[in-house]
């Protein structure tokens, strides 16, 4: 997605890796959700979306409506139900193989032998293999909100998963609205310099005071709140240091 470094159009059809990948079927979603829950999904939810609203790489992701007696604040909230695909354990083994086989063959070539150590792509596997548990993303989605808990005046929120509806295969977590930062990127907007500068100090709290980083901060990742749920005022986009008045969350 780095337009400063490879063609506008190539960006744009590595996008589709993002978010629109080959969707799995409802009936696998349907019995995933079903077993990491143990209830039928007319019992859990009010309104499920059977077509999914995006499909990445790992898995797709449906909106619904969780029934009042499963959420914490008691009323029916909006979730995100995050199911991965068929499968993707054995895929991204496959892939690790390949890797690792074209590895070695660039080993063996003469000027290259110290190139891409095995170690980095050690490093890489572990990383990757621990993306496709989906339990690990519940667990950061709560050590966020808890190292943001004291910085309102970042205006950042994170999803929140719902306790007793996480598995391995499945994340249901509450929806949040927004525009896609990418939306923002595409165009020239007065609000740019200061969703760039709250960006850069969101980065920087993470990196510096937390020890604990997003690594996955593509567009379609980061959503933007212009207005306040609350008062409906537009948002003011002032630095940081000058502590800005406004209540949307980015």
């Amino acid at each position: 997605m780095r337009e400063d470094l490879f063609p506008r159009d190539l960006c744009v059809e590595l996008r589709t890796l993002r978010d629109d990948t080959a969707q799995h079927s409802f009936a696998h979603t349907l019995a995933e959700v079903e077993a990491a829950s143990g209830r039928r999904l007319k019992d859990l939810f009010l309104s499920f979306d059977t077509d999914p609203v995006a499909s990445g790489s790992i898995a797709q992701v449906h909106r619904a409506t969780l029934r009042p007696e499963f959420c914490p604040s008691g009323a029916p909230t909006s979730v995100a139900v995050k199911v991965r695909h068929p499968g993707v354990e054995h895929v991204l083994q496959q892939d690790l193989d390949l890797a690792a086989a074209a590895l070695n063959g660039l080993r063996m070539v003469p000027g290259l032998s110290q190139l891409a150590p095995p170690v980095a792509l050690d490093e890489f596997s572990r990383v990757l293999r621990r993306q496709a548990d989906l339990r690990l993303e519940a667990a950061n989605l709560d050590a966020f909100t808890h190292n943001f808990r004291d910085r309102g005046y970042l205006h950042v929120t994170f999803p929140q998963p719902i306790r007793g509806l996480v598995s391995k295969a499945v994340l249901i977590e509450t929806w949040e609205e927004g525009s896609t930062i990418q939306d923002f990127v595409d165009v020239s907007s007065r609000f740019n310099q200061g969703l760039a500068s709250r960006g850069y100090d969101i980065f920087l709290s993470m990196l510096l005071l937390d020890n604990h980083m997003h690594g996955d901060t593509h567009s379609g990742n980061i959503f933007v709140r212009l207005r306040d749920s609350r008062s409906g005022l537009l948002l003011d986009w002032r630095p940081v240091q000058a502590r800005g008045t406004g209540e949307a969350r980015s």
